[in-house]
């Protein structure tokens, strides 16, 4: 005010202008944690901040990342991949397991299928091959003396009495 003795702190979320003559908003994506600050902070990753005027950022939710600071949102995982609450990237599943976008966990595949290269789908594990266990990473070749004749399966079929094969793999 003109004449005053004293100068009034910015309300948290606010910051002075230019000239100091005027609190201001902080814009989307900074936020100013204190009354009086002389600076609106660029919210960190892992973060956002969508409503100019805020005193805090937001964590970004699970299934979604923040990377750079500054932002007013965040961006959701892409499928094949995850995050947990405040993340700054996603992180891909392991293989055996797939996600769909904006996912917070990934998923084992079933008994007899592993997951696609990208992540994003369970496939059937060849003949001549299985997956016993749930979220295989990887589907194994039947052994000499063993055969699968479906694709889809979780072990092999031994040879009957009488009979044999001394490959690996075979359907």
């Amino acid at each position: 005010a003109a004449g005053a003795a004293t100068c009034t702190a910015c309300a948290a979320g606010k910051t002075s202008n230019a000239l100091h003559t005027a609190c201001t908003d902080c814009t989307a994506g900074t936020a100013s944690f204190t009354a009086g600050s002389p600076t609106c902070q660029s919210c960190p990753v892992g973060s956002y901040q969508d409503t100019p005027g805020s005193s805090l950022c937001t964590s970004c939710a699970a299934g979604t990342y923040a990377g750079t600071t500054g932002l007013n949102s965040c961006i959701a995982c892409a499928a094949g991949t995850f995050s947990v609450v405040g993340a700054s990237s996603c992180s891909p599943c392991p293989d055996g397991y797939i996600s769909a976008a904006g996912a917070s966990e990934c998923t084992a595949c079933a008994l007899g299928k592993t997951s696609n290269t990208a992540h994003t789908s369970c496939v059937n594990c060849d003949t001549g091959k299985f997956a016993g266990v749930v979220g295989s990473p990887s589907c194994l070749t039947c052994p000499a003396g063993t055969y699968r004749d479906t694709p889809g399966g979780s072990s092999c079929v031994a040879c009957a009495a009488g009979t044999y094969n001394s490959s690996t793999g075979q359907s």
